[in-house]
């Protein structure tokens, strides 16, 4: 029998999603790649997956919002990648988000945000940031963060659930719903608070239960 953990499977699903919806183009092997390990890892999982085993996908699904982060950079970048004094910066993040292996998201992000500044971009937030930021906004749990489509994490208040719809700050892009019911281009930030499924959601009550499969 096979155990599996269907939270693991949607943060996945969203990744996918989220970098099918940007319309990507740099790193898509890369990424899919990513996909195929992470999916082979736990369809070969004969029994419940391990405490350990959870923070070696934990890592790996980390490593999927990098490599999305870093191809989005690339995207925005177009011919400054190739500029003299950034193709240091933009190798030694390659080799921190792709070829590291064993990822560590606090030296995966630095070597992004060191490529951005040699890019001159900014879209890449730090752990220490993100808690930052999750603190200040003192929300009373999880699953008020969200994306665009794009990528670009905004928040819904109250109740945390879709209310309306609206325009993205960043790109413009729709974000936001109705009927509390979470446009399907749109994902959750789990990033942010690690959050699995919007606050206002039935999945958000029924969170962290396996799918048994004979």
């Amino acid at each position: 029998m096979h155990f599996i953990n269907l939270d693991i499977l949607d943060m996945i699903g969203n990744y996918c999603k989220m970098y099918q919806n940007a319309k990507l183009i740099c790193l898509s092997e890369e990424f899919l790649d990513q996909v195929k390990v992470l999916c082979n890892y736990i369809y070969n999982c004969v029994k419940k997956i391990s405490e350990q085993q959870q923070e070696d996908i934990g890592r790996e699904i980390q490593r999927m919002n990098s490599i999305i982060q870093f191809s989005t950079i690339l995207d925005r970048c177009g011919e400054a990648k190739h500029e003299l004094g950034v193709k240091d910066a933009l190798e030694q993040a390659k080799s921190r988000v792709i070829f590291d292996n064993i990822y560590n998201e606090d030296i995966a992000v630095s070597a992004l945000k060191e490529f951005e500044k040699k890019v001159k971009l900014s879209a890449v937030i730090t752990k220490n940031e993100r808690a930052l930021i999750v603190k200040a906004m003192k929300f009373p749990k999880q699953g008020h963060w969200y994306k665009c489509p794009n990528g670009h994490i905004y928040c819904i208040t109250e109740c945390g659930g879709a209310s309306q719809i609206s325009k993205c700050n960043e790109c413009g892009a729709t974000i936001g719903g109705v009927n509390h019911r979470l446009l399907s281009t749109n994902t959750v930030a789990g990033e942010m608070d690690g959050a699995q499924h919007p606050a206002w959601s039935e999945q958000n009550n029924m969170a962290n239960f396996d799918l048994i499969f004979d």
